[in-house]
């Protein structure tokens, strides 16, 4: 298995629609603030094809007032287990590639701030990250 690492600082969202074009089987997003419109049609685009898309984002006024709208994807808004903000930003494509960082998949990320993202095509950090999304995913049901 090749494993490797993509840091990327521009174009952020140019580099994420091009490893969600590869997605075969699933797609699991947590993420702290999505605004982002290109992104959610590069989603969208997906599960149209057949992808499990699930997505976990941060119940809070910027998801409630500028996010996109999830309508029609497995998605669940989640708070900080310890009182201060859900903060993560992965994506885990097929369990086998991550992409992380500093980036939100938000306007701003894209458009004004500096940003960072990490592209791991590695299936052991992938099952990590996996394991992690689960567990958020599922604390809207304890």
């Amino acid at each position: 298995t090749e494993i490797y690492t993509r840091l990327v600082s521009a174009a952020s969202d140019v580099y994420k629609r091009q490893e969600l074009d590869n997605a075969q089987v699933s797609i699991s997003l947590a993420m702290a603030w999505f605004t982002n419109k290109t992104l959610l049609e590069k989603l969208k685009e997906k599960q149209e094809q057949g992808i499990k898309v699930e997505i976990v984002i941060f119940d809070d006024g910027v998801n409630a007032k500028h996010g996109v709208n999830l309508e029609g994807f497995d998605f669940v808004k989640v708070r900080a287990e310890r009182g201060g903000i859900m903060h993560n930003k992965f994506c885990v494509i097929d369990n086998q590639t991550v992409i992380t960082g500093s980036y939100n998949w938000s306007d701003n990320a894209e458009y004004k701030n500096d940003e960072n993202i990490s592209i791991q095509a590695d299936p052991k950090q992938a099952t990590k990250y996996s394991v992690k999304f689960r567990e958020l995913k599922n604390q809207t049901k304890k």
